[in-house]
């Protein structure tokens, strides 16, 4: 496996140490760290030796090195991965949001006791339920290993032949501590049951995204909330294809940016998952992975998804609420 250094290279160092011949300082046993270096001494690039390199003498002449086709290659590859390992994954403020805990076997649903673990100091999540009515349908919530995008486990929610109106699903967080005027980017990951999919054919339900903010003292709100709808599986476009955001075959990332308003020291999300007010059934099952909420630096989009309207089919837009009117 290779490992590469933390120091940032520059783009002509890059050029450089892949048009040349430089070789390596110094090398050491397979497996500890062997210091490559580019023409103009730019940055030092650490390799992690897989185990034909073992106790190889190297030189320090560009003129005689052994191995030297042997170990150009190996030089390359580890330029390709570090190249893109230079920048530190931005750092999930959800924390442990994958979840992993507790560790189930099968399909297991909330119970009253809660089996998301809200009480943990790791634990990002304040509260995961459903709906506790029966008439007319009932949608279950829980933790399941049978899918996963990461690790085992995922959460899924299942609309068991629900005819009743406006029942609802929720996930939500603890407090967050977060920069005010900041932008970030918050999502989560879905995907379709294969064996009871929800469809376009029926009465389909929908994500509502909620972020709300507070003030240091976490009661006081500051700012206005943002509030987004998307419609599961998708949404139909008359005389049109009808673009499906969540499939049986892949996950499918649902996400928004926005910013913090002025004095914000904490924001919650929450996501729910409802059936509208028409008449009509639901039935199907999806599942929900890696729930992120990140810092966003990166260029807004035209039209932001959740505070102006702009929808793109991974993003849910605020828009009339699809309890209201599908």
């Amino acid at each position: 496996m290779l490992k590469t250094s933390r120091v940032p290279p520059t783009a002509h160092s890059i050029t450089t140490m892949a048009n040349s011949r430089r070789t390596v300082r110094k090398i050491l046993k397979a497996g500890e760290i062997a210091w490559c270096q580019s023409a103009d001494n730019a940055f030092p690039l650490c390799v992690a030796l897989p185990g034909r390199f073992r106790n190889a003498d190297w030189t320090t002449s560009t003129q005689s090195l052994r191995y030297r086709d042997s170990m150009r290659s190996l030089i390359l590859v580890a330029l390709v991965i570090s190249s893109t390992a230079w920048s530190s994954p931005e750092e999930n403020l959800l924390g442990q949001s994958g979840f992993e805990e507790p560790q189930i076997s099968g399909r297991t649903p909330e119970t009253d006791e809660g089996l998301l673990p809200v009480e943990s100091e790791t634990s990002p999540w304040s509260y995961f339920s459903a709906s506790s009515e029966t008439d007319g349908g009932r949608i279950i919530v829980g933790l399941t290993n049978e899918i996963a995008r990461t690790g085992r486990q995922s959460i899924y929610v299942d609309f068991e032949k629900v005819t009743a109106k406006s029942r609802v699903a929720v996930l939500m967080t603890k407090l967050i501590p977060v920069k005010p005027s900041q932008a970030y980017r918050v999502s989560i990951w879905g995907r379709i049951d294969r064996k009871r999919p929800l469809s376009l054919d029926e009465r389909r339900p929908f994500t509502v995204l909620d972020v709300d903010f507070f003030s240091a003292d976490g009661k006081t709100k500051a700012g206005e909330p943002i509030r987004g709808f998307q419609l599961i599986p998708g949404r139909i476009i008359p005389g049109g294809p009808h673009p499906l955001t969540f499939v049986a075959k892949k996950w499918s990332e649902s996400s928004s940016q926005f910013s913090t308003p002025e004095g914000a020291a904490l924001l919650k999300v929450t996501w729910k998952w409802q059936v509208p007010t028409d008449e009509g059934e639901t039935d199907g099952v999806i599942y929900w992975d890696d729930a992120t909420l990140v810092e966003d630096n990166s260029p807004p989009p035209e039209k932001d998804a959740v505070q102006t309207g702009g929808a793109s089919a991974n993003q849910p837009a605020l828009e009339q609420n699809p309890a209201e009117k599908q």
